[in-house]
């Protein structure tokens, strides 16, 4: 009797930590499984063609170059460009292609967060276009005149002119896709320019800012020119008005002297 309790205890010992341990297994596989999914997400672009694939990584390279230099101005017509070209795409009759294209800028995007963020601190430009890629429609229900729409005349308006043409509203499907052809080369001489670029504004700045000060200084010297002329003038002014007080004094002391020697010699002649 005694060695049927043991074995039943035994027995029972061994399916309550084999079931405990099924559990904790799970559970790890779970945690696992949801942390391989967050930080391999992919977008599948094997769909697109070899230009539109061009195109993607060649903004996507100008954009990373821009955020990495955390230059604003750089910033928005890197996000503007990919936008716009999702715009073209749509123009170019290339809808299937605009969603896939899309959901890989959305990634872009959402991978560059953080850096994009301080970017866009106090430049409501940069917040609105990472909030206009983010809102851009990639589901397989999305229509052609949704996808157009996403993309607002403003933001076409801040993309590099090149790009410009093939998402305007009377774009033709054959403009587009001329432009799209030919965006990978702009985009890479855009990047290629950029240093040249930024050296150009640097050094017209610093031009301004010279001038700037010369400007000011120049004003100042005419301030200061301008106030001691004024004070010399006051000093004239008052010593001419007080000369002529003195000579008006000595006229009229001249003038009385004359009267009464009048007096006298009038009165010295019985008059």
């Amino acid at each position: 009797m005694k060695k049927n309790i043991m074995l039943v205890m035994a027995v029972a010992a061994m399916l309550f930590a084999s079931c405990g341990g099924s559990k904790t297994k799970s559970a790890a596989e779970a945690t696992d499984s949801t942390a391989t999914a967050d930080s391999t997400e992919q977008i599948d672009t094997t769909a697109l063609a070899p230009e539109i694939k061009s195109t993607l990584n060649a903004l996507t390279a100008q954009a990373t170059s821009a955020i990495e230099k955390k230059d604003p101005k750089q910033v928005t017509t890197a996000l503007a460009d990919l936008a716009t070209t999702y715009k073209t795409l749509v123009n170019a009759g290339k809808l299937d292609e605009a969603k896939t294209y899309g959901a890989a800028i959305k990634k872009f995007v959402k991978d560059n967060e953080q850096t994009l963020k301080s970017v866009a601190t106090n430049n409501t430009t940069i917040a609105d276009l990472i909030n206009n890629i983010e809102n851009l429609p990639t589901t397989a229900a999305t229509t052609a005149d949704e996808a157009k729409k996403a993309v607002a005349q403003d933001v076409v308006n801040l993309a590099s002119p090149y790009l410009q043409k093939g998402a305007a509203a009377a774009a033709t499907a054959e403009a587009a896709a001329a432009v799209l052809k030919n965006a990978p080369a702009a985009a890479k001489a855009a990047i290629e320019a950029a240093p040249a670029t930024a050296k150009a504004a640097a050094e017209q700045a610093a031009n301004q800012a010279v001038n700037n000060a010369k400007t000011a200084a120049e004003n100042k010297v005419n301030e200061e020119a301008n106030k001691a002329a004024s004070k010399a003038n006051e000093a004239v002014t008052k010593a001419q008005n007080k000369a002529a007080e003195k000579v008006n004094k000595a006229a009229s002391k001249a003038n009385d002297a004359v009267n009464k020697a009048a007096g006298k010699a009038l009165k010295g002649l019985g008059l």
